[in-house]
């Protein structure tokens, strides 16, 4: 019924699924190739405080990165969300279900921007961190007025909109990341909670994202140089109920409305118009009366797809610095995202 409104359910979701959190992983030296710079690392004195347990890690064998960093990322998403349980309600009357005869069909948002992260090392195989960043983005939104299915028809559409709209964010959140050996190899369980202030929301949106990474460490000559690769999967849940309040006005071609919910009432059968006579009328009235009317709205919504794969790589220059690359791909969600780790003794 209405486009800038939708939008603004919508906005932040984007935003907060491109929290791709890859870690700088300890790698525990293995192989005849490598038998003197294993027994290097555990003839070592571990020098830092964090992590706790580091020296017995060190003496094991298990080549720990520097325990604390900063992580910068610029990330850029494409994704599909997907609309149920749409309510509406006029100037605070009684809310009605809407769901039947309005339809969100092929929504799509991107988002761009960039995030840091400052991580410390605990124990060598949990890592805690803090999330801040900022971006842009921009969703298209496609609204359709449905003529509702009977006993001799399917849903079909009568009138639609289509619109976008541009928005900013600032995120902030926590994390915390759990590693374990997998013969040479790592297995990692990275979670993290954000919350996202969008320009146009009255409230943070919120989102829990989890992700699985199974990777393999390869060395160089320069033991202090690798390179390591991973594969894994990325799931993000969001707080998916979305209420509040408009002005018709600011949100409407008002002419235009008019003409499309009579064009939709019209098309309706006898019988349906029976059944729908009352939100016709009150959606009308409002239209009309549109410069004083407000419209309050309730909905859920979230990701077409919850999980995606992700691949990813690290060049380690050296024990300070690191580049890194990920990408997600498959589904209805493709996100790529390159960092730039710093990392240093605590």
């Amino acid at each position: 019924m209405k486009t800038r409104s939708i939008q603004i359910f919508i906005l932040f979701i984007f935003l907060l699924s491109n929290r791709l959190q890859a870690q700088t992983f300890s790698n525990k030296v293995v192989g005849k190739k490598h038998e003197d710079t294993a027994d290097s690392i555990k003839k070592s004195v571990y020098p830092y405080f964090f992590p706790f347990m580091g020296q017995k890690a060190t003496s094991a064998g298990f080549d720990l990165p520097l325990p604390a960093g900063i992580m910068i990322n610029y990330f850029t998403q494409k994704s599909e969300i997907e609309i149920s349980n749409f309510n509406l309600g006029f100037n605070n009357g009684e809310m009605k279900d809407f769901s039947e005869i309005v339809r969100f069909p092929n929504t799509t948002a991107t988002a761009s921007g960039f995030n840091g992260r400052a991580d410390v090392w605990l124990f060598p195989f949990w890592d805690v961190y803090g999330i801040w960043g900022a971006g842009n983005g921009k969703t298209d939104v496609n609204i359709e007025l449905v003529k509702p299915a009977d006993s001799t028809d399917v849903p079909q559409p009568v009138a639609s909109f289509k619109s976008s709209a541009d928005f900013s964010s600032i995120t902030y959140g926590i994390g915390s990341t759990f590693v374990m050996g997998v013969g040479g190899g790592w297995l990692s369980f990275d979670m993290n909670y954000t919350w996202s202030d969008v320009n146009l929301l009255t409230e943070p949106a919120q989102s829990f994202i989890f992700g699985v990474r199974l990777g393999k460490t390869f060395t160089f000559k320069n033991p202090k140089r690798n390179l390591a690769v991973w594969l894994g999967g990325f799931r993000i849940h969001l707080n998916s109920e979305t209420d509040g309040s408009v002005n018709i006005a600011d949100v409407l071609p008002v002419d235009e409305s008019l003409q499309k919910v009579t064009n939709w009432y019209d098309s309706l059968s006898p019988a349906q118009q029976i059944v729908y006579k009352p939100i016709y009328e009150k959606t009308i009235g409002a239209l009309e009366h549109a410069e004083e009317s407000t419209v309050q709205y309730q909905m859920n919504k979230h990701p077409k797809e919850a999980w995606n794969f992700i691949v990813g790589a690290q060049f380690q220059l050296d024990k300070h610095w690191m580049l890194r690359s990920e990408a997600g791909f498959l589904g209805s969600r493709q996100q790529f995202l390159v960092s730039l780790n710093y990392r240093f003794g605590l």
